[in-house]
């Protein structure tokens, strides 16, 4: 079984399928006993679905957990995905948990990651809860969940909470999805990267191409840019932080959130100055007698992958 953590109540297993990586893990709570990672497959869903199950393996050799909980980026209803515009060669819909129930040989319990994400930061926080809340995690792209009045709120149709999809500037930007001018067109690592090479074609100047030359631009990459205050970084990065406080302020007037937790690799990376940059934005735009407590990430890296583990025992 691994090392860590034996086999008990409260003990599960968590897959979370990001756009470049997948992390699995064994985990009670907060307490993970076993990680296993691995990059994701460009070859669509079959391919990811075998490289799952690899991983899983890994985590349970001797097969003694009978279910496990696997997040996506992307739309999920009934057991389908039923749009992934950040996984490379996929087309919708795909019976992507009859597809993981084959290949893992285990009952399968699928989610969206950033729902996950979000009910794992209200569930495990040490900090008081707050029974309102939206979940941004800010990676690849852009996602967003939401807890409202302590229930995990995923909509008939699993759209809930897609706030990297509201439109934020009518007309603007293509967005992965294919829809114009949506936040994610203005933040998440992807679309970042292509507006920064963009204006290097440009004939613009930046520390981020200069460091990142033909290679991907990690979020290490721009928080180097941004401690060497590069003029296009702090640019990108400034109208993404004006365009999320708008799309947060847009939410708080439609649900009345509480608090807004924001993490993700990248989103996180970028840190706290970033964060008060975000929350200026949405104070200009906020409509309501009250701010919006907005806050890092409690549980960082790991907050989808253990919201997945918690997908295989909660009934949500």
């Amino acid at each position: 079984m691994g090392p860590g953590l034996p086999r008990g109540r409260g003990i599960n297993l968590g897959v979370d399928i990001g756009g470049t990586k997948i992390l699995a893990v064994r985990a009670a709570g907060r307490e993970v006993a076993h990680v296993v990672n691995a990059k994701t497959p460009k070859g669509g869903p079959a391919a990811v679905a075998e490289r799952v199950g690899a991983l899983v393996d890994k985590l349970d050799p001797d097969r003694a957990y009978e279910s496990v909980g696997v997040v996506v980026p992307g739309v999920v209803a009934h057991g389908s995905v039923l749009a992934a515009p950040n996984l490379a060669g996929w087309s919708s819909p795909v019976p992507f948990g009859e597809l993981l129930a084959a290949t893992t040989g285990r009952a399968v319990r699928l989610g969206n990651d950033v729902n996950l994400a979000t009910w794992a930061e209200y569930r495990l926080s040490p900090k008081p809860r707050v029974d309102n809340v939206l979940g941004v995690f800010v990676g690849t792209g852009v996602g967003g969940g939401l807890v409202l009045d302590g229930q995990l709120r995923k909509g008939p149709n699993g759209l809930a909470g897609e706030l990297g999809h509201l439109t934020v500037e009518p007309g603007g930007a293509v967005c992965s999805c294919g829809g114009q001018g949506h936040l994610e067109a203005y933040l998440g690592r992807r679309c970042l990267e292509q507006r920064a090479r963009d204006a290097a074609d440009e004939g613009r100047s930046s520390a981020l191409t200069e460091i990142a030359g033909q290679k991907r631009m990690t979020s290490g990459i721009w928080h180097a840019a941004v401690e060497a205050n590069d003029p296009l970084a702090l640019e990108l990065l400034d109208d993404a932080a004006r365009y999320l406080g708008q799309a947060i302020a847009m939410v708080r007037a439609m649900v009345d959130i509480d608090q807004v937790v924001l993490g993700g690799g990248f989103g996180s990376r970028l840190g706290g100055s970033w964060r008060s940059r975000v929350a200026q934005s949405v104070e200009h735009h906020r409509f309501g007698p009250t701010p919006v407590d907005i806050v890092a990430s409690s549980i960082g890296d790991n907050a989808a992958a253990l919201g997945a583990a918690l997908l295989a025992s909660d009934s949500l």
